[in-house]
Protein backbone atom coordinates (compact mmCIF):
# COMPACT_ATOMS: atom_id res chain seq x y z
CA UNK A 1 0.00 0.00 0.00
CA UNK A 2 1.42 3.45 -0.85
CA UNK A 3 2.35 5.74 2.04
CA UNK A 4 0.00 8.58 3.03
CA UNK A 5 0.44 11.48 0.60
CA UNK A 6 0.97 15.15 1.05
CA UNK A 7 -2.60 16.56 1.17
CA UNK A 8 -3.56 17.16 -2.46
CA UNK A 9 -4.98 20.30 -3.92
CA UNK A 10 -8.38 20.35 -5.59
CA UNK A 11 -8.26 19.33 -9.24
CA UNK A 12 -11.00 19.07 -11.86
CA UNK A 13 -12.66 15.67 -11.56
CA UNK A 14 -12.33 13.27 -14.45
CA UNK A 15 -15.78 11.70 -14.48
CA UNK A 16 -17.68 9.12 -16.40
CA UNK A 17 -21.43 8.77 -16.83
CA UNK A 18 -22.74 5.58 -15.27
CA UNK A 19 -26.14 4.24 -14.27
CA UNK A 20 -26.89 4.80 -10.60
CA UNK A 21 -27.08 1.42 -8.87
CA UNK A 22 -30.25 2.27 -6.97
CA UNK A 23 -32.49 3.94 -9.51
CA UNK A 24 -30.93 3.50 -12.94
CA UNK A 25 -30.66 7.23 -13.63
CA UNK A 26 -27.49 8.56 -15.21
CA UNK A 27 -25.24 10.37 -12.74
CA UNK A 28 -21.69 11.62 -12.97
CA UNK A 29 -19.37 9.57 -10.77
CA UNK A 30 -15.59 9.87 -10.80
CA UNK A 31 -13.48 6.80 -11.49
CA UNK A 32 -11.91 7.14 -8.05
CA UNK A 33 -15.35 7.14 -6.39
CA UNK A 34 -16.17 3.91 -8.22
CA UNK A 35 -12.98 2.40 -6.82
CA UNK A 36 -13.98 3.56 -3.33
CA UNK A 37 -17.40 1.94 -3.69
CA UNK A 38 -15.74 -1.28 -4.82
CA UNK A 39 -13.54 -1.03 -1.74
CA UNK A 40 -16.63 -0.78 0.45
CA UNK A 41 -18.06 -3.92 -1.12
CA UNK A 42 -14.85 -5.80 -0.41
CA UNK A 43 -14.45 -4.35 3.09
CA UNK A 44 -17.96 -5.29 4.24
CA UNK A 45 -18.49 -8.34 2.03
CA UNK A 46 -21.42 -6.85 0.13
CA UNK A 47 -22.16 -9.26 -2.73
CA UNK A 48 -18.67 -10.75 -2.67
CA UNK A 49 -16.29 -12.44 -0.21
CA UNK A 50 -15.09 -10.08 2.48
CA UNK A 51 -11.46 -9.01 1.95
CA UNK A 52 -9.83 -6.23 3.94
CA UNK A 53 -6.66 -6.56 1.87
CA UNK A 54 -8.56 -6.00 -1.39
CA UNK A 55 -10.52 -3.14 0.16
CA UNK A 56 -7.41 -1.35 1.36
CA UNK A 57 -5.81 -1.69 -2.07
CA UNK A 58 -8.91 -0.22 -3.74
CA UNK A 59 -9.12 2.61 -1.20
CA UNK A 60 -5.44 3.41 -1.76
CA UNK A 61 -5.89 3.48 -5.53
CA UNK A 62 -8.94 5.74 -5.20
CA UNK A 63 -7.19 8.05 -2.75
CA UNK A 64 -4.07 8.32 -4.91
CA UNK A 65 -5.82 8.98 -8.23
CA UNK A 66 -3.81 11.82 -9.74
CA UNK A 67 -6.71 13.39 -11.66
CA UNK A 68 -9.48 12.99 -9.08
CA UNK A 69 -8.32 11.88 -5.61
CA UNK A 70 -11.23 10.52 -3.59
CA UNK A 71 -11.66 12.15 -0.16
CA UNK A 72 -14.01 9.39 1.01
CA UNK A 73 -11.35 6.77 0.30
CA UNK A 74 -8.76 8.83 2.18
CA UNK A 75 -11.09 9.03 5.17
CA UNK A 76 -11.66 5.28 5.06
CA UNK A 77 -7.91 4.67 5.00
CA UNK A 78 -7.51 7.02 7.94
CA UNK A 79 -10.05 5.05 9.94
CA UNK A 80 -8.43 1.72 8.99
CA UNK A 81 -5.06 2.94 10.22
CA UNK A 82 -6.63 4.42 13.34
CA UNK A 83 -8.55 1.27 14.26
CA UNK A 84 -6.12 -1.32 12.87
CA UNK A 85 -8.73 -2.67 10.45
CA UNK A 86 -6.88 -4.88 7.98
CA UNK A 87 -3.62 -3.10 8.67
CA UNK A 88 -1.37 -2.48 11.66
CA UNK A 89 -2.53 0.54 13.69
CA UNK A 90 -0.57 3.65 12.76
CA UNK A 91 -1.72 6.97 14.28
CA UNK A 92 0.62 9.00 12.08
CA UNK A 93 -0.67 7.38 8.89
CA UNK A 94 -4.26 7.83 10.11
CA UNK A 95 -3.64 11.51 10.72
CA UNK A 96 -2.00 11.96 7.30
CA UNK A 97 -4.89 10.37 5.44
CA UNK A 98 -7.46 12.33 7.42
CA UNK A 99 -5.58 15.57 6.77
CA UNK A 100 -5.50 14.72 3.06
CA UNK A 101 -9.25 14.15 3.02
CA UNK A 102 -9.85 17.30 5.03
CA UNK A 103 -7.81 19.28 2.51
CA UNK A 104 -10.35 18.21 -0.11
CA UNK A 105 -13.18 19.49 2.05
CA UNK A 106 -14.47 16.20 3.48
CA UNK A 107 -16.40 17.22 6.64
CA UNK A 108 -16.10 13.82 8.38
CA UNK A 109 -12.34 13.86 7.95
CA UNK A 110 -12.16 17.51 8.98
CA UNK A 111 -14.01 16.72 12.20
CA UNK A 112 -11.78 13.70 12.87
CA UNK A 113 -8.70 15.84 12.27
CA UNK A 114 -10.06 18.52 14.59
CA UNK A 115 -10.33 15.98 17.41
CA UNK A 116 -6.72 14.92 16.87
CA UNK A 117 -5.59 18.55 16.81
CA UNK A 118 -7.57 19.27 19.99
CA UNK A 119 -6.00 16.30 21.80
CA UNK A 120 -2.60 17.68 20.78
CA UNK A 121 -3.47 20.94 22.55
CA UNK A 122 -4.11 23.23 19.60
CA UNK A 123 -7.55 24.47 20.62
CA UNK A 124 -7.69 27.31 18.12
CA UNK A 125 -6.75 25.02 15.24
CA UNK A 126 -9.32 22.47 16.39
CA UNK A 127 -12.01 25.13 16.61
CA UNK A 128 -11.31 26.31 13.07
CA UNK A 129 -11.67 22.77 11.77
CA UNK A 130 -14.86 22.14 13.76
CA UNK A 131 -16.23 25.39 12.36
CA UNK A 132 -15.48 24.36 8.78
CA UNK A 133 -17.09 20.94 9.20
CA UNK A 134 -20.08 22.38 11.07
CA UNK A 135 -20.64 24.91 8.29
CA UNK A 136 -20.77 21.95 5.90
CA UNK A 137 -23.59 20.44 7.96
CA UNK A 138 -21.62 17.96 10.08
CA UNK A 139 -23.68 17.37 13.24
CA UNK A 140 -20.80 16.02 15.31
CA UNK A 141 -18.64 19.03 14.51
CA UNK A 142 -21.50 21.37 15.42
CA UNK A 143 -21.74 19.67 18.81
CA UNK A 144 -17.98 19.97 19.37
CA UNK A 145 -18.10 23.62 18.40
CA UNK A 146 -20.93 24.17 20.89
CA UNK A 147 -18.85 22.43 23.56
CA UNK A 148 -15.90 24.70 22.86
CA UNK A 149 -18.08 27.83 23.15
CA UNK A 150 -19.73 26.49 26.30
CA UNK A 151 -16.37 25.94 27.98
CA UNK A 152 -14.29 28.70 26.42
CA UNK A 153 -11.91 26.27 24.74
CA UNK A 154 -9.85 28.19 22.19
CA UNK A 155 -12.64 30.76 21.86
CA UNK A 156 -14.30 33.33 24.07
CA UNK A 157 -16.87 31.62 26.30
CA UNK A 158 -20.27 32.34 24.76
CA UNK A 159 -23.41 30.64 26.09
CA UNK A 160 -25.55 31.95 23.23
CA UNK A 161 -23.20 30.60 20.57
CA UNK A 162 -22.98 27.29 22.43
CA UNK A 163 -26.76 27.01 22.53
CA UNK A 164 -26.99 27.78 18.80
CA UNK A 165 -24.53 25.05 17.79
CA UNK A 166 -25.97 22.52 20.24
CA UNK A 167 -29.45 23.14 18.85
CA UNK A 168 -28.26 22.84 15.26
CA UNK A 169 -26.42 19.59 16.02
CA UNK A 170 -29.43 18.22 17.90
CA UNK A 171 -31.74 18.95 14.99
CA UNK A 172 -29.32 17.07 12.72
CA UNK A 173 -29.50 14.01 14.96
CA UNK A 174 -26.40 14.19 17.16
CA UNK A 175 -27.26 12.33 20.38
CA UNK A 176 -24.79 14.21 22.60
CA UNK A 177 -26.21 17.52 21.38
CA UNK A 178 -29.76 16.33 21.94
CA UNK A 179 -28.85 15.49 25.50
CA UNK A 180 -27.16 18.90 25.97
CA UNK A 181 -30.27 20.69 24.67
CA UNK A 182 -32.45 18.59 26.95
CA UNK A 183 -30.35 19.27 30.04
CA UNK A 184 -30.27 23.00 29.30
CA UNK A 185 -34.03 22.97 28.83
CA UNK A 186 -34.61 21.23 32.16
CA UNK A 187 -32.34 23.72 33.94
CA UNK A 188 -34.20 26.64 32.37
CA UNK A 189 -37.56 25.11 33.30
CA UNK A 190 -36.50 24.65 36.91
CA UNK A 191 -35.24 28.24 37.14
CA UNK A 192 -38.49 29.61 35.69
CA UNK A 193 -40.92 27.41 37.58
CA UNK A 194 -41.72 29.93 40.32
CA UNK A 195 -42.23 32.85 37.92
CA UNK A 196 -44.21 31.13 35.17
CA UNK A 197 -45.28 27.55 36.00
CA UNK A 198 -47.07 26.99 32.70
CA UNK A 199 -44.11 28.08 30.58
CA UNK A 200 -41.77 26.05 32.78
CA UNK A 201 -43.92 22.95 32.33
CA UNK A 202 -43.93 23.38 28.54
CA UNK A 203 -40.15 23.85 28.51
CA UNK A 204 -39.72 20.73 30.65
CA UNK A 205 -41.83 18.66 28.25
CA UNK A 206 -39.75 19.81 25.30
CA UNK A 207 -36.55 19.10 27.21
CA UNK A 208 -37.72 15.59 28.03
CA UNK A 209 -38.44 15.00 24.35
CA UNK A 210 -34.83 15.89 23.52
CA UNK A 211 -33.56 13.59 26.27
CA UNK A 212 -35.75 10.80 24.91
CA UNK A 213 -34.34 11.32 21.42
CA UNK A 214 -30.81 11.04 22.76
CA UNK A 215 -31.71 8.00 24.87
CA UNK A 216 -33.26 6.31 21.84
CA UNK A 217 -29.83 6.51 20.21
CA UNK A 218 -28.24 4.81 23.20
CA UNK A 219 -26.89 7.85 25.04
CA UNK A 220 -26.30 6.50 28.55
CA UNK A 221 -26.20 9.94 30.18
CA UNK A 222 -29.58 10.82 28.67
CA UNK A 223 -31.01 7.56 29.99
CA UNK A 224 -29.73 8.45 33.45
CA UNK A 225 -31.17 11.98 33.16
CA UNK A 226 -34.58 10.56 32.28
CA UNK A 227 -34.47 8.20 35.23
CA UNK A 228 -33.81 11.16 37.54
CA UNK A 229 -36.60 13.21 35.95
CA UNK A 230 -39.12 10.41 36.35
CA UNK A 231 -38.08 9.86 39.98
CA UNK A 232 -39.10 13.45 40.68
Amino acid sequence: MPPPPTPPTRTPATARRVADETNGHGVVVSASELLCRAGDRAFFGWGEPRSREKALDLYARAASDASSPCASAMRRLGRCYEEGAGVAPDPDAAASWNEAAAALGDPDATCATARVVERAGDLRGAGERYQFAADEGHAGAAFELGRMYANGLGVRKDAEAAAYWYQLAAEHGDAAAQRAVGVAGMEAANENEANDPAAAAAAAREAIEWLERAAAQGDADALNDLAIVHED
